[in-house]
């Protein structure tokens, strides 16, 4: 049947019946097709009908086929209407294959989500539900975050149910959330249910399993033997390999006692950790575990060659000192202190349960109310369908809808959670289950998924035809029918080495990739790493990635929509388009970007907000002022001057009525158009009519700039949102601002763009596509490893692991290191397998960019055998594959050992050497886009160091910011504007203000010029008076000085810690020099100003040298706040607004004194007290 000519391992996994199957299919292999085939030919045998695939309430012969995305339903229906179809063709006379046909429509090949919702709607009589809403995932987060927020309020006031009472919020919650913010607990309570919401039992996951074992045999214990014990089996390789080295080289031998000191030193740890040593005596041999060492002999420098260089550096700089951290983080605790430790752990998981006890309650009735269920509602309702969680056994309606299937199919296996699994299992059998997928390509752990499901799934059972009557067998599909034979041997080389270690991942001959698409020819894969230097800072990543694209498009080789850019994250995504743009190359940004901060979706925000309130005057002018309707700046000046008090939307119809100004009547035309509809129509209608009339497409640059995209995105948020139950454009708009509050954040992939544009996307948004031409860039950045800061740390398998927070400070504990090293191991096997992605992705063309420091580059070169990349693989391991720091030391460690399998080229500088044209091609320059870029490139000359030239010959401290030198719009500045019409009258003429500001200046001078003998003796009053008398405060200004706060002041300790200070520095001015990179926020400035240096002064109101050799450094600080204003809140206050200041002015401590203060305070005068920074 058909015309395919499917190899023998795919034909097998189409013809295998009788029995659960688990097929690992590779990237490329079909596996999509052959799922197809074989649901066909069971239809088209006449074992199943079309019609009840997928629906549940069909008999006996049906099919189960479940796929983890709508896109992926679609295409496997689309897939099988085609193969019906052709089978139809051969046999026009087989009436069932033509009622097959016409029953396709019928079909529902289902999600996850769509499934469970068919069992909810089904079985509404035993679920309880009906009539409900599937509420949008943003919309769901805000209410999460309101209801927590709701809740952590009521637990501060006591109005929670008794059952679910904490002994102690406050410590739970400056245990998880933070104790210097009280909003910090919400977004923690909201990531951690989200987190366990993919489990059977949450409570049961929370919490430690109840045990009574001595500690080294529970399970922390054996967590931390099964991390001391990988370190130690690494360290033993290594120094196994170094001795061998050692041995064989000549004049060596003086190191070979220290490595064979520090071998038997892993060895014997690895030994007692193995054999369950009691944990007192693993610390006890750590303990002192420098005094194994041996010292290192002398060898000769003729002798040293980079190998053995490596080696020593390894041991020197590395070993010992994470063996040092081993210890401390893991087997320094006493027994007493390891008991605690467990018991505080504990006790926040037993509180965290009560927590969420009430939390989910309080959610459940939030969303009834609504009508509503959010998708991890509805997979949780259907697993209690089926679960009989009391007794672990099915329950009576699982077992009915399990007897309807033959066959249940599942795709992408390897994306499962164990809720999921769970519901897979009790409506199986364990004979019909078909399950297909790829653990190299399980990429999406934030999302919930556990690709060790389908390995323990794949680990238990024997290939198919050895199984020896089992009723479950595996089977691989490795042949790849995508890419070309030269991209997957750098495939199979880069995972050989890094997926073959002692972890989780395995890389072995089922495993590894064949070549199913021999003729297809291709060039060497190609790396280019991109060298930083000060004498070429504008030589950029993402220059040269854009000037390859270039070049290919321009040879003719490849069109642009054959090309995609691919990256780990979206981070380095607008450089390279912007880069593509400079060049004329059309493009597609497809990242998940900040999507409400591009500039089309907040010209159309600021529209929005104009049409549902006008007196809102920031969103009106930036309306205005838009191509949408071009006011000038100078148009919007004389505007407001028209009606000086008021909204600009009322000075802008008196404008318009006084002068007949064109643009406004339009504008006030629109807006009454827009407000009228805005009452009876819905928010996605107003949307649409908004983008029709204004043309706001077309206006602010068309698709060309993805503009399409965004707006098209920002109308299906329009339409969504009214669909969860929420009316009216103010509630829209509200919805929205707490989605950028919230910092939510769009995925735009599969949005957007023409058909030949260069793809930019990121690793996660390319999976399950393919593209002649693949460029993977941004290579060499780091791995984020931000989880690890978190309170508590939540693990898939793991007990809740959090710090111990105690006497108002956080203490770690060996279980949350543990937590946090094995979830380091975890994401760095993901990080694997989403470089498998990216490599697979390519069918003829692979080429990768990094960069580095020009001095780092050798430490990349696969080609040179005594590079840090090659001599690393030689003893690489999970471990340290764990260390690695990016993509970039995968790669490079992976292809040390085939070198022959990819170009590698070390760029110091940007080629763009033009091709020599003939007089043909010189009339006819080519297509636009490259005589736009040539054009750009000849004429628009930028001064390489006009950069240099903006930086200020001086700065005081008070003009000082993190972004002072960042380039910003000086066009709104009042310099630039015409001369008010009313004359300025000097303060000679006018007299001095009684001004807050003027006060607080007359304070200042008190401070700076009074003499503590003389108010010691003769009081604040007097010496206020002898100032002015000589002078040294202005006329007027000692009405302005607050006596009695004065008092105070000479009352406080601060004042008696400077009456006895050895020296005394009062209104110390300064002028000292400040690295220039400081004042920038952009990393390309940054790298720009190294080495530059800005010229600041400023003033240090008072720093004090202790007898004891303190420098203390004080500001005084004579800021307003209203009587109701709590102590709390003002220190609170003073510390956001002050910090950077006195930042700066430590900075000149160290430069005046040689040293940074001790303790730094501010004196606050509204506070009569001081708050130290």
């Amino acid at each position: 049947m058909g015309e395919i000519n499917w190899t023998p391992s795919q034909r097998k996994a189409i013809d295998a019946s009788g029995i659960s199957l688990a097929v690992s299919a590779a990237a490329g292999s079909g596996k999509t097709s052959v799922l197809t085939r074989r649901i066909t030919e069971r239809v088209c045998s006449g074992t199943a009908d079309v019609s009840r695939l997928l629906v549940v309430t069909f008999t006996r012969a049906a099919l189960l086929v479940v796929t983890f995305t709508r896109a992926a339903a679609a295409e496997l229906v689309t897939r099988i209407e085609k193969a019906l179809s052709e089978e139809s063709v051969k046999n026009p006379s087989d009436k069932r294959l033509i009622r097959q046909m016409l029953l396709l429509p019928s079909a529902k090949i289902s999600t996850i989500d769509g499934f469970c919702l068919d069992l909810i709607r089904e079985n509404f009589q035993d679920t309880g539900i009906s009539g409900f809403g599937v509420l949008d995932a943003d919309a769901e987060k805000i209410m999460k975050l309101d209801i927590a927020d709701e809740l952590i309020s009521d637990y501060y006031d006591g109005n929670v149910s008794k059952e679910n009472e904490i002994s102690d919020f406050p410590k739970f919650s400056d245990t998880l959330g933070s104790p210097s913010s009280d909003n910090a607990l919400a977004p923690v309570t909201v990531k951690l249910h989200d987190f366990y919401s993919g489990c059977v039992n949450r409570e049961k996951a929370i919490k430690d399993p109840p045990e009574n074992a001595e500690f080294h045999l529970s399970f922390w214990g054996k967590a931390i033997y099964g991390i001391a014990s990988e370190l130690a089996r690494h360290y033993m390789n290594f120094f196994g390999a170094a001795l061998k080295t050692i041995r064989a080289s000549e004049g060596a031998s003086g190191w070979e006692a220290a490595f064979e000191a520090d071998y038997d030193l892993c060895r014997v740890l690895y030994n007692k950790l193995f054999l369950g040593a009691p944990y007192e005596d693993i610390r006890e041999y750590l303990s002192d575990f420098e005094s194994r060492s041996v010292k290192c002999g002398q060898v000769k420098s003729q002798f040293k060659t980079p190998e053995l260089e490596y080696f020593k550096n390894i041991r020197d700089k590395k070993f010992k000192k994470e063996l040092a951290e081993l210890r401390k983080n893991f087997f320094s605790c006493t027994g007493d202190m390891l008991k605690k430790a467990l018991s505080e752990t504990e006790s926040l998981q037993n509180d965290l349960i009560k927590f969420f006890r009430e939390y989910d309650r309080r959610l459940s009735d939030e969303k009834k109310r609504r009508h509503m269920l959010g998708f991890s509602d509805i997979e949780r309702i259907a697993l209690d369908l089926l679960y009989d969680s009391d007794n672990d056994c099915p329950t009576a309606a699982a077992k009915e809808i399990s007897s309807r299937f033959d066959e249940v199919y599942i795709d992408e296996y390897q994306d499962t959670n164990e809720l999921q699994n769970k519901i897979f299992t009790l409506i199986a059998r364990e004979d019909n289950l078909f399950t297909v997928g790829d653990i190299k390509q399980s990429i999406y752990d934030f999302r919930g998924a556990e690709p060790s499901i389908f390995t323990a799934q794949l680990d238990s059972r024997k290939k198919y035809g050895e199984q020896n009557g089992d009723k479950a067998a595996k089977f691989f599909l490795s042949e790849n029918f995508r890419s070309a034979d030269k991209v997957i041997n750098l495939t199979n080389a880069v995972f050989s080495t890094i997926m073959n270690t002692d972890g989780k991942i395995s890389y072995g001959d089922d495993e590894k990739l064949v070549c199913g698409k021999t003729e297809l020819i291709s060039p060497l894969p190609e790396m280019h790493i991109v060298c930083k230097s000060d004498e070429n800072p504008s030589l950029t990543e993402a220059a040269v990635a854009a000037e390859k694209i270039s070049a290919l498009i321009s040879s003719g080789e490849v069109k642009a929509g054959d090309i995609a850019v691919l990256m780990p994250t979206g981070a380095y995504a607008s450089d390279i388009a912007a880069e593509l743009e400079k060049r004329g190359v059309p493009c597609r940004n497809g990242t998940a970007k900040e999507f409400f901060q591009s500039p089309e979706v907040l010209l159309a925000l600021s529209l929005l907000n104009t049409i549902d309130n006008p007196s809102r005057d920031v969103y009106l002018a930036a309306t205005l002022k838009s191509p949408l309707y071009g006011v000038t700046l100078d148009e919007l000046i004389y505007i407001r001057r028209c009606k000086k008090t008021g909204s600009l939307y009322s000075a802008l119809k008196a404008f318009t009525e006084k002068t007949g100004f064109a643009k406004g009547k339009r504008f006030l035309s629109d807006h009454e158009q827009f407000r009228s509809r805005a009452k009876i129509c819905t928010c996605g209608e107003l949307v649409r009519e908004v983008y029709s009339k204004t043309k706001i497409t077309a206006l602010c640059g068309g698709d060309k700039t993805g503009v399409n995209t965004n707006l098209r995105r920002l109308y299906d948020y329009a339409r969504s949102f009214e669909s969860g139950g929420s009316r009216g454009l103010y509630t829209f708009i509200s919805f929205i601002d707490e989605l950028i509050d919230t910092d939510s954040k769009v995925d735009m992939s599969g949005f957007g763009g023409g058909a030949d544009a260069v793809r930019i996307m990121t690793v996660h948004g390319s999976k399950g596509l393919e593209f002649d031409t693949v460029f993977f860039c941004d290579t060499s950045r780091g791995f984020n490893r931000d989880s690890a800061k978190d309170n508590a740390v939540a693990v898939r398998g793991m007990p809740l692991a959090p710090r111990i927070y105690e006497n108002a400070k956080r203490i770690e504990t060996p279980m949350r290191r543990a937590a946090t090293e094995i979830q380091s191991s975890r994401q760095s096997e993901e990080k694997c397998r989403l470089l498998y992605v990216a490599l697979t992705r390519a069918k003829r063309r692979l080429v990768i960019t990094g960069s580095c420091d020009e001095k780092n580059a050798k430490k990349y070169d696969f080609t040179d055998p005594s590079s840090e990349c090659s001599l690393r693989r030689s003893i690489f391991s999970a471990y340290a594959r764990k260390k690695c720091k990016s993509m970039l030391d995968l790669i490079c460690t992976g292809l040390s050992e085939c070198p022959e399998l990819c170009s590698i080229d070390f760029m110091t500088e940007l080629d763009t050497t033009e091709k020599p044209q003939t007089k043909t091609e010189e009339k006819n320059s080519g297509t636009y886009a490259e005589g736009r870029y040539l054009a750009e490139k000849r004429l628009d000359f930028v001064y390489p160091h006009e950069l240099l030239s903006r930086i200020p010959s001086k700065l005081s401290v008070s003009k000082l910011f993190p972004d002072v030198l960042d380039e910003k719009d000086d066009s709104a500045k009042t310099d630039a504007l015409p001369a008010p019409s009313e004359p300025i009258v000097p303060v000679f003429i006018a007299g001095e203000s009684d001004s807050g500001a003027s006060r607080g200046t007359a304070m200042h001078t008190f401070m700076q010029f009074f003499d503590f003998g003389y108010v010691d003796k003769f009081g604040v009053k007097a010496e206020i008076k002898r100032l002015a008398e000589n002078k040294f405060l202005f006329s007027g200004d000692s009405e302005k000085l607050n006596v009695r706060k004065l008092e105070r002041f000479f009352a406080s300790p601060l004042a008696a810690l400077m009456r006895d200070a050895e020296t005394l520095y009062r209104e110390k001015r300064f002028i000292i020099f400040y690295p220039a990179e400081s004042f920038s926020e952009d990393e390309k400035t940054k790298e720009a100003l190294k080495g530059e240096r800005l010229m600041v002064q400023g003033v240090i109101d008072c720093a004090a040298k202790t007898k004891n050799g303190e420098l203390i450094l004080i500001d005084y600080k004579t800021d307003f706040f209203p009587d109701e204003t709590g102590e709390d809140e003002i220190k609170k206050i003073l510390a956001e607004r002050h910090s950077r200041q006195l930042g700066y002015y430590k900075y000149a401590c160290r430069e005046l004194f040689g040293k940074s203060p001790d303790h730094t305070y501010i004196y606050s005068f509204a506070l009569d007290g001081t708050v130290e920074i």
